[in-house]
């Protein structure tokens, strides 16, 4: 059984990576509006970047676990919106010890 590439893995979730970035976008530009982060590149990039990541593991739990596969962009856009928000609050009790 050949290994899948990088590219094939990702040429694979196209459509759920693009909901997890949605979701990453509309969450950061959500926080720089509401004066919780300052307007920055590198922040927005990584912020896309993580949420993407929580969006399709969010998405594969979803369907290997609970779901149908007709609804794993909804869970990675899903994944990609709450799944940067749990990490800004895990960084935020960490903090504030």
């Amino acid at each position: 059984m050949p290994e899948k590439t990088v590219v094939e893995v990702i040429a694979q979730a196209g459509l759920p990576l693009i909901a997890a970035s949605i979701g990453g976008v509309l969450d950061f530009v959500t926080q720089v509006r509401a004066g919780i982060k300052t307007w920055s590149i590198i922040g927005f990039l990584l912020h896309v970047a993580s949420a993407m990541f929580f969006g399709w593991v969010l998405g594969q739990l979803a369907i290997n676990y609970f779901t149908a596969p007709g609804t794993y962009n909804a869970w990675a856009g899903l994944g990609g919106f709450l799944g940067t928000r749990v990490i800004d609050f895990l960084f935020s009790l960490k903090v504030k010890r």
